[in-house]
């Protein structure tokens, strides 16, 4: 079951339970525009009913720039359309279209290895712009997952303050504060 955005369902969109809690590397949040156009071997469309999405990372590669890092992702948007047919007898038809999908994140440069990735479909809107052409937005949601302590968020546990300084002989003179070990006398 979907929702319906513009008298269209649209099912694929993320339900709010499926969205991560706690961040284990970073999300980025984005949105698209598509034109879709129904294939020339399939009847017109007169009114689109549903639209089903999905968008599939299938590769990633991590790229070292001079002064950045980042990971280039690529994938697969599916959208399969159940439409009504421009014609007398307004039959039903399904069309499955596929676009390619490239995007990229930019990483901190100590992330050392990439644990995971998911892709959340937030909102999707559909319109069909003429019989063969549907205007396509969509927002969605990557999350990466590093696989790295250091990234993992704090779950409840306490955590000791290293100490890393001494405790130096100081006082104030004139409102200054002055090192006595180093005051040479």
């Amino acid at each position: 079951m979907g929702i319906i955005r513009n008298s269209i369902i649209v099912d694929g969109l993320a339900k709010e339970e499926e969205l991560p809690k706690e961040v284990y590397g970073q999300i980025v949040r984005s949105s698209q525009v598509e034109t879709l156009f129904i294939p020339p071997s399939k009847s017109e469309a007169k009114s689109i009913k549903k639209v089903e999405i999905s968008l599939n990372i299938d590769s990633n590669r991590i790229v070292r720039g001079a002064t950045e890092k980042m990971v280039i992702l690529g994938g697969l948007i599916n959208y399969r359309i159940f439409y009504k047919e421009n014609s007398p007898e307004e039959i039903d038809s399904i069309t499955n279209i596929q676009i390619p999908f490239n995007t990229y994140m930019d990483l901190p440069e100590d992330t050392i290895k990439i644990k995971g990735i998911n892709v959340f479909i937030l909102d999707a809107y559909f319109h069909l712009m003429d019989s063969r052409k549907l205007y396509a937005y969509f927002v969605y949601l990557i999350e990466l997952q590093y696989d790295d302590k250091i990234d993992k968020p704090n779950t409840n546990k306490s955590i000791e303050e290293t100490k890393r300084y001494q405790t130096v002989p100081t006082r104030y003179v004139d409102n200054m504060l002055y090192d006595i070990d180093e005051e040479i006398m």
